[in-house]
């Protein structure tokens, strides 16, 4: 783990404090996979905990690790421009035959590539917040990535537990690219005076398929799915079924099905009574506000001409320092998250 913060003594502190807490407190078991993530015991905590080395940016053991080391996984701000500043510092630093995986949610891969000396090296692995209790992982490789790169991002996401799941290298990949439409969708609604709260209600108590706004809440993902089976994807080096789209869905926003699936039942008239786990209001609290507005930024950034909209709802929470679930406070109220 590294970050310049950790130069602060209290802060490092904290930070090992909360990470202690998430080992000790996470759920044991994943439901679709059954295989054991975390721990309860403080004997197996202690064990867990042991096995991360905390240094700073400036820490001289850090050069030392990165020697030894046969992979890393990036997880900084989603910033293109420091990502590659990054990627191209390990480059220097790890063996030339160590791998290196980003967990940006929304950028190209390929445009992180770009100025590596060997980008074969890179690849995306976007795990899903919250990353204790998601259970896939997209694995997103660009044109130039090895297969034995590809190999060990493999090995590595079942190591954690985690179903991998390959994902064409477009701006936003499946879930965020498909979620954001969602969003929007659901921001359109806001402007127009609807109440979220109404939303969640309608999506959890299977009645959203007769309230026509969540009905086209919905719709618009289906659209996107659509759209991405028959354009986005076109010339990538990862191409997705309907089936493996669904599944990433599924799983990444814990949806009872996916896009296409819910079409189908749609069509024929048997979605109705389908229930959400949750509404698209507290989708966006777990999610961040600000996450979700820089994957709207990042989507708009990539692609100029794709219709991506900054949703005015998430400006407007920001703004008013409400970041969701992560801040104690979004839509709802979840109090204090420390």
């Amino acid at each position: 783990a590294v970050d310049d913060k950790f130069q602060n003594t209290e802060t490092l502190e904290e930070t090992q404090e909360k990470f202690w807490r998430h080992l000790f407190n996470a759920k044991t078991k994943n439901a679709n996979s059954g295989k054991g993530l975390f721990y309860r015991s403080k004997k197996e905590v202690e064990e867990a905990f042991a096995k991360v080395t905390w240094l700073a940016k400036n820490d001289e053991s850090l050069k030392t690790q990165l020697l030894n080391c046969g992979a890393a996984i990036e997880a900084i701000f989603e910033n293109e421009d420091i990502k590659k500043t990054l990627f191209k510092e390990l480059e220097t630093l790890m063996p030339k035959d160590a791998a290196i995986f980003t967990n940006t949610s929304t950028i190209q891969i390929s445009r992180l590539a770009d100025g590596m000396k060997n980008s074969e090296r890179l690849m995306g692995l976007h795990f899903f917040n919250p990353v204790h209790i998601m259970p896939n992982i997209e694995a997103i490789p660009h044109r130039g990535t090895s297969e034995e790169t590809s190999a060990l991002g493999n090995r590595l996401v079942h190591i954690v537990g985690k179903k991998f799941l390959l994902a064409p290298d477009v701006p936003g990949f499946v879930a965020n690219r498909l979620g954001m439409r969602m969003i929007m969708a659901f921001g359109k609604w806001l402007k127009l005076g609807y109440d979220y709260r109404e939303f969640d209600r309608r999506f959890k108590d299977g009645t959203w398929f007769g309230y026509i706004p969540t009905l086209e809440i919905v719709q618009e993902l289906i659209k996107a799915a659509v759209n991405f089976i028959l354009i986005d994807q076109k010339g990538s080096r990862v191409t997705l079924s309907e089936e493996t789209i669904d599944e990433i869905i599924k799983l990444g926003f814990s949806w009872p099905l996916g896009p296409f699936k819910l079409r189908r039942l749609i069509e024929t008239g048997e979605a109705e009574q389908i229930k959400f786990l949750m509404g698209p209001a507290e989708f966006v609290d777990l999610v961040g506000i600000d996450v979700a507005l820089d994957c709207a930024h990042s989507l708009a950034r990539q692609e100029p001409d794709g219709g991506w909209e900054e949703p005015a709802f998430l400006r407007a929470m920001l703004d008013a320092g409400k970041l969701g679930y992560k801040s104690g406070e979004g839509f709802y109220k979840y109090g204090s998250r420390v």
